[in-house]
């Protein structure tokens, strides 16, 4: 780390956060992949390895080997324990694999009708969080296409369920890419968006884990869009948890769309364009972009670019969304980044953890950390 990080930072303020310090792994300090949350340990693969990071002080604890020799999903599953579940992207390493500081057990997607169902990758992993919920969400898909939810027992390691089984024949049927559970309104969450030479197609479905069913999904290219939309497919897009509501951003405009979650139809998405020409004007379409929820925030990397859009407080406007007119806040974007920020990588995740923000790049050592000064004091966005 550059510096010491004896205290907690103030409330994150995405308007006003900078990049602090950067956490690099004692060995092998490329990171594939990482996870981060308030309480839980920070923890970052690189080569096969599971580093844990205190949330608060950010100060090294230790280092897990694991028979993998690349993650790319991890998660933390335990505040009693140091529980990681992780994942590989590689068929040669199927399943899903439980971690502390030695190798708990395995979960596997098997199907004694298909036999091709065997190997089978994991892309995707999200914890229930609940603490009277002892299950978790794992996306699998196997190398011809087919691809799941299922429902793991986390106590026992035992599949309890599946859910939202498709034959990956499709741009609409590829394996999930990212879950998250809702716990406030018990919905489960999963988007796939994919790059090709002809733009970006994805896919947005929610689920109930119940019953199993739908209760609402939408696809890119395709479905109800409207007529000034057309060609502005999402390039990326996350739910937030607390805020309840889907963000995506635009593949063409770069603007950003909003629904909520609790009132979602034929087309919930509300467009808040940036009317501002200085930051609209350098949206270039193509490229590498990554959304990220954050407590009632949009994060978006777009390259090596970090921008936020932002809730201004106390302002509604009434707009077109959601299958008529109705309020919405007012969000308004900013880049978070200086010139030298944007120039060290393509951003390749983000993700939130207590005040903080987590960026890491492709090809970069480390995961940089983000968070509001101390001297900055805490700003309310007019």
């Amino acid at each position: 780390m550059d510096r010491k990080q004896s205290l907690p930072p103030p409330p994150l303020c995405p308007f006003d956060a900078a990049f602090t310090s950067s956490l690099s792994p004692p060995c092998s300090p490329i990171i594939s992949t990482f996870s981060a949350s308030s309480s839980f340990s920070l923890l970052l693969a690189h080569s096969g390895l599971i580093s844990y990071y205190d949330p608060t002080s950010l100060s090294f604890s230790s280092t897990t080997p694991t028979h993998l020799d690349h993650i790319s999903t991890i998660a933390s599953f335990s505040n009693d324990a140091q529980i990681s579940a992780i994942g590989s992207g590689s068929y040669s390493y199927p399943g899903l694999h439980l971690y502390s500081n030695h190798h708990v057990g395995s979960v596997y997607w098997v199907d004694d009708s298909d036999t091709r169902i065997h190997k089978s990758r994991v892309t995707a992993i999200s914890d229930s969080v609940s603490e009277s919920d002892s299950v978790c969400y794992v996306g699998f898909e196997c190398r011809h296409g087919e691809n799941v939810v299922l429902v793991v027992d986390k106590s026992t390691l035992k599949v309890v369920g599946e859910i939202g089984r498709q034959s990956g024949n499709s741009a609409k049927s590829t394996g999930i890419k990212r879950l998250r559970w809702v716990q406030e309104v018990g919905l489960l969450v999963g988007s796939s968006v994919n790059w090709g030479a002809f733009g970006c197609s994805g896919y947005v479905r929610v689920w109930d884990p119940r019953s199993g069913e739908v209760v609402w999904e939408m696809s890119e290219p395709g479905g109800m869009v409207r007529s000034s939309r057309m060609g502005d497919t999402m390039a990326d897009v996350d739910v937030d948890p607390e805020g309840l509501f889907l963000a995506k951003m635009g593949s063409r405009s770069g603007d950003l769309g909003v629904a909520d979650l609790r009132m979602l139809g034929s087309d919930p998405w509300v467009y808040m364009e940036d009317t501002n020409p200085g930051l609209n004007g350098n949206w270039k379409v193509g490229g590498n972009v990554v959304v990220h929820c954050y407590k009632g925030n949009v994060y978006v990397g777009r390259d090596g670019e970090l921008e936020a859009w932002s809730r201004v407080r106390g302002r509604e406007v009434v707009v077109e969304g959601g299958g008529g007119e109705r309020r919405w806040g007012v969000y308004r974007r900013n880049y978070v980044d200086k010139v030298e920020d944007s120039e060290r990588g393509i951003i390749q995740r983000i993700e939130g953890g207590g005040d903080r923000l987590f960026v890491s790049r492709e090809g970069v050592e480390g995961v940089e950390v983000w968070e509001t000064s101390h001297s900055s004091g805490v700003k309310t966005i007019l």
